[in-house]
């Protein structure tokens, strides 16, 4: 069974990879609209993923600026989703969903129990909107826009059960250090 952090690892490769081939599509004579901001939000979440990697000290700030730019990343990925639409998205979002995620993640940090049910719920919350984004986009009802929001969903519900399953669990970090079965299906 693989490990969490090497998960996190091989995660960030992988963002970093397709924020490297969705930024080739930029030099396109017409890049299409969001192009740009996905691209940016796969880079963003490899980096959030190499600090959680990382034995980083102080171990509270990284967790902190870590947490922030994932919920960057989820906020432009929604970005990205409005742009597809013809739309946008205010880019105080973008600062709005950094500070609500960071700030109050490196003042729980030390309690792992809160610090993974406040993340939960905050990533789950962010997830959800990017969801009604994707869902409720102007643009034809296509295949891809049902996956995506459908992907959306299951990461939001993802999120959210691991937070309050923490949360009541005697043991927080266990799902994390020791996975079973089920725990390692909603990586």
């Amino acid at each position: 069974m693989i490990d969490a952090p090497t998960l996190w690892a091989f995660l960030a490769l992988a963002d970093a990879a397709l924020a490297a081939v969705v930024g080739v599509g930029l030099s396109a004579p017409r890049p299409r609209d969001g192009t740009l901001a996905w691209s940016a939000s796969l880079g963003v979440r490899s980096l959030a993923f190499l600090l959680f990697v990382s034995r980083l000290e102080p171990r509270d700030g990284t967790l902190a600026v870590a947490a922030g730019l994932l919920a960057l990343s989820m906020t432009l990925q929604a970005a990205a989703i409005a742009a597809f639409d013809r739309r946008t998205l205010p880019v105080w979002v973008h600062t709005a969903a950094i500070a609500a995620v960071a700030v109050p993640v490196a003042l729980v940090a030390s309690d792992p129990a809160s610090a993974i049910l406040f993340g939960g719920l905050v990533m789950g919350t962010i997830l959800a909107g990017d969801t009604l984004l994707a869902w409720g986009a102007r643009a034809s009802r296509s295949f891809a826009r049902v996956v995506l929001a459908a992907r959306f969903a299951a990461a939001a519900v993802a999120f959210v059960t691991r937070g309050v399953s923490a949360a009541i669990s005697a043991a927080p970090l266990a799902a994390f250090a020791a996975p079973n079965t089920a725990q390692s299906v909603t990586y």
